[in-house]
């Protein structure tokens, strides 16, 4: 579907528009629903990379916050962490790069993986089901109209619509790896590699942008406001915009979209907090309890 058609249709959808919803469908009635492959295909790969910029943000943030927690509990305990104070950005820098390339890689190998595995999977099956029409194609058929008959379709009826449908061979073997086997196909103008490259490098990108605003501020212009004040602020801010950029994709509003993400950044970098000043905390009066009694 045109992308500007769905969006336009979305939009009566939720304003309970009818007119307007008619309005698009004749306006777009005589597009072909393979046009724009190109461009339907780059929106895809803008939608994997934001939700990849999304998991990356979320990453640095957790790893921040535990990073900064750690430090202040070196303070609290009087462990010494002038190291950390003299070169903390850069500390934190580096090793938030290093935790970002790996869960990047991690995250696009992955998708990479999965959909090759879903990909030869699906192949198999389906040549399995075209052997299967050309041996045996009045098996196939009852197969399906015992399916359609249990998604309420009369037996007549549903005998008159596999008739129609297993008139091609392709269309039939199509129809049958979707309803039967409950498996659809992968887009043919995506390509896998490209997929999880794209998710790779978004995660790696987005990961990096807070931590690299701080120390590129920090670095060639001194200011009152924290360093912490700055990352959560660059995070917030693109945690928000990744969720309006996300909401062209679904059916929640702008804000309600970006709303929604930037509560799921405060709340991983809240939770990160808590949970490593917790365990950080016994750590270090566990030690520092043993140095003393040993």
């Amino acid at each position: 579907m045109n992308p500007k058609k769905h969006m336009i249709a979305t939009n009566a959808f939720l304003n309970g528009d009818a007119d307007q919803s008619k309005d698009v469908h004749l306006k777009y009635q005589s597009e072909p629903h393979k046009t724009n492959s190109f461009r339907n295909a780059l929106l895809k790969y803008v939608e994997m990379g934001i939700n990849g910029g999304i998991n990356g943000l979320a990453v640095s943030c957790a790893s921040a916050s535990a990073m900064r927690t750690i430090f202040y509990s070196f303070d609290n305990f009087g462990l010494g962490s002038s190291f950390f104070k003299e070169s903390a950005l850069s500390f934190v820098l580096f090793y938030q790069s290093l935790i970002l390339v790996a869960t990047g890689l991690a995250t696009g190998y992955y998708e990479y993986q999965i959909k090759s595995e879903y990909k030869a999977l699906y192949d198999s099956e389906r040549s399995r089901e075209v052997w299967e029409y050309e041996n045996y194609l009045e098996g196939e058929q009852k197969e399906m109209v015992e399916l359609y008959i249990s998604k309420g379709l009369s037996q007549s009826d549903a005998e008159k619509v596999i008739e129609l449908l297993s008139k091609d061979k392709t269309f039939f073997v199509d129809v049958m790896m979707k309803d039967e086997l409950e498996m659809p196909p992968l887009d043919a103008n995506l390509s896998i590699s490209l997929s999880g490259l794209v998710i790779s490098i978004s995660h790696m990108l987005f990961g990096l942008i807070p931590t690299f605003v701080v120390w590129t501020l920090n670095r060639y212009w001194s200011s009152q406001i924290s360093s912490t004040q700055y990352f959560l602020a660059t995070s917030l801010l693109l945690f928000f915009s990744l969720g309006v950029a996300r909401s062209n994709y679904n059916v929640s509003r702008w804000w309600r979209s970006g709303f929604n993400v930037l509560l799921t950044g405060i709340g991983i970098f809240v939770g990160m907090f808590l949970a490593v000043n917790s365990l950080s905390s016994f750590l270090f009066a566990e030690s520092l309890f043993f140095g003393i009694h040993s």
